[in-house]
C-alpha cells in the first residue's frame, strides 16, 4: 500500500508543476523556497520571511515583494503560503499561492531524506493607466481587459542531508498570459532549474563554507548562478558572493552580475539578510551598470530546541 501512494504521488509530482515567478525566485540566497517548492519539507519549524528587493537604486526602478509562511502539521507533512507583488512602472504583477510537501527519512544515520513539494497559485496582471499622463488618445488604454487573473500549478523535488543538497523544479508551464504588449496572449515558456549545494568543514568545525549553484534554463534564456557562503564559528553570522550569467537568445545578449551578501543570527528566532548586486557588468558604459539590493527578515518559531538549524 505504501509502495502505491508513494508512487502516485510521484506521478503527480512530476506532472504538475511550480507555479512560482522565474522573478521571484531569484531572490533564494534570502528564501530557498522560492526556488523549490521542496524546501519546505527540510525545516521542522514555522518560519515566516519578509522580502524586499529593488532592482536598481535609480528611481522608478522595478521592485518586489514576499510574506512567505510555512510550517510542519505532521512528521512528513507541511504547507505554506505565499503572497507576492511586483511593480514595473505602470504594470504590477501580484501573486498568492499555497504549497505542499511530504518528506521520506532515506537513512536515519546520514539524515538523508527525499523531498517532494507541490504549488498552486493565482496571477493578477494590472495596468494602472492612472499613472500614464498623455495628451492624445492611445487605442492600447481603450482595451477593455487591462487587468487579467491566471493561474499555476507547481512542482519540485528534492534530495538532501547534512552534507548536502540537490533539487530540481520546473516554473510556468501552464499557459502564461502576463503583460498587455498586444491583445494577443503573450504565452512565454516554461522555466526549469537545477540546484545544488555542499558544505565543507574542518575536523574541529573551526568554520564551514557552503559552495552552491543554480542553473535555470528555457526556451529563450539561460541563466547560471555560483556562490559561496561562509558562517563563523558561534554560527550567528554568514556572509559571501557569488557570480551569474544570462545569455537571452532573442538579443544574442549575454550578461554578468556580481553579488554579495551577510545575514544574521539576531536571536534564535530572528535573522536578518541583505543582499548587494552588481547587474550587467559588462556593459561598455560603466555607468550603465545597474546596482541592486535586498533584505529579507526571518522569524522562525520552534516547538523543540533540536529544531533550531544550525545554519540560515
Amino acid at each position: 500500500m505504501k509502495r502505491q501512494v508513494l508512487t502516485i504521488f510521484l506521478f503527480f509530482t512530476l506532472v504538475t508543476l511550480y507555479g512560482q515567478d522565474p522573478d521571484f525566485a531569484m531572490d533564494y540566497q534570502q528564501n530557498s523556497n522560492l526556488i523549490n517548492p521542496a524546501y519546505l519539507a527540510k525545516n521542522d519549524f514555522i518560519s515566516i520571511n519578509i522580502l524586499y528587493n529593488r532592482h536598481w537604486i535609480y528611481p522608478g526602478a522595478p521592485s518586489h515583494g514576499t510574506i512567505w509562511m510555512s510550517g510542519k502539521f505532521t512528521q512528513h507533512m507541511g504547507a505554506g503560503v505565499q503572497i507576492s507583488t511586483k511593480t514595473m512602472g505602470i504594470f504590477h504583477k501580484t501573486l498568492f499561492g499555497g504549497t505542499y510537501s511530504f518528506d521520506i527519512t532515506l537513512n536515519r544515520k546520514t539524515y538523508t531524506h527525499l523531498s517532494f513539494g507541490v504549488s498552486g497559485a493565482l496571477f493578477q496582471d494590472f495596468y494602472n493607466t492612472g499613472q500614464m499622463h498623455s495628451i492624445f488618445s492611445d487605442p492600447f488604454l481603450s482595451q477593455a481587459n487591462l487587468n487579467r487573473y491566471y493561474p499555476q500549478v507547481a512542482a519540485g523535488i528534492m534530495l538532501y542531508s547534512d552534507l548536502y543538497e540537490l533539487g530540481f523544479s520546473a516554473m510556468r508551464l501552464l499557459p502564461y498570459s502576463g503583460y498587455f504588449f498586444s491583445t494577443e496572449p503573450v504565452i512565454e515558456p516554461p522555466v526549469f532549474i537545477l540546484h545544488g549545494l555542499y558544505y565543507i568543514k574542518d575536523p574541529l568545525d573551526r568554520y564551514r563554507f557552503a559552495p552552491d549553484f543554480i542553473l535555470s534554463f528555457s526556451e529563450n534564456r539561460y541563466y547560471i548562478r555560483v556562490d559561496l557562503t561562509s558562517f563563523n564559528r558561534p554560527k550567528t553570522m554568514k556572509y559571501g558572493g557569488g557570480i551569474s550569467g544570462d545569455y537571452i537568445l532573442a538579443y544574442k545578449t549575454v550578461r554578468f552580475n556580481l553579488s554579495s551578501y551577510i545575514g544574521f543570527r539576531i536571536s534564535e528566532r530572528l535573522f536578518i539578510i541583505y543582499q548587494f548586486d552588481f547587474h550587467s557588468i559588462n556593459r561598455p558604459v560603466p555607468l550603465l551598470t545597474k546596482i541592486g539590493n535586498s533584505i529579507a527578515i526571518r522569524i522562525d518559531f520552534y516547538s523543540h530546541k533540536y529544531d533550531i538549524p544550525e545554519f540560515f
